[in-house]
């Protein structure tokens, strides 16, 4: 038997305890929906608030808040259609929903608005959710090649 000359030790390790940082993610969500009631959220605001809420939907597995996400990225669109990041919110969203294809659609939309490709080829990761494998790969390979240390 051989011993361990080092045990790993979780309490070296400074972590926020995690029903603290649930209280931190609902203040944060909590302050971006004051913005947006008060209607003084800009367009980043209202993203970021859209993927706070749908995390808080993954940590909780609360199929309202994806929802809710959802409507709000419908209407954020609706208000900002010309803006690349709006669409990837959306896609993302739908891809949450299993909507791959309408979700590929706003990254194509988002890519045609000049959003940075490297954002844009993130974002197409879905392509292996629709079993698009070869053109996921050829994208990694080329942000692997971009960045030496990836």
């Amino acid at each position: 038997m051989i011993a361990a000359t080092h045990m790993y030790d979780v309490t070296e390790l400074p972590v926020t305890d995690g029903t603290i940082a649930l209280w931190n993610l609902r203040a944060q969500i909590a302050g971006l929906e004051a913005d947006v009631r008060l209607s003084h959220a800009t367009v980043e605001s209202r993203v970021g608030l859209i993927e706070l809420i749908t995390l808080r939907g993954l940590i909780l597995g609360h199929i309202a808040d994806y929802e809710r996400a959802e409507v709000m990225a419908e209407q954020l669109v609706r208000d900002a259609a010309t803006d690349g990041t709006v669409l990837v919110a959306r896609a993302r969203t739908r891809a949450v929903f299993h909507r791959f294809t309408d979700a590929l659609d706003d990254v194509d939309r988002a890519e045609r608005l000049s959003l940075d490709a490297e954002v844009i080829n993130r974002e197409r990761a879905i392509f292996q959710a629709v079993g698009r494998y070869d053109e996921g790969l050829a994208i990694r390979e080329e942000a692997a090649d971009r960045r030496a240390s990836f």
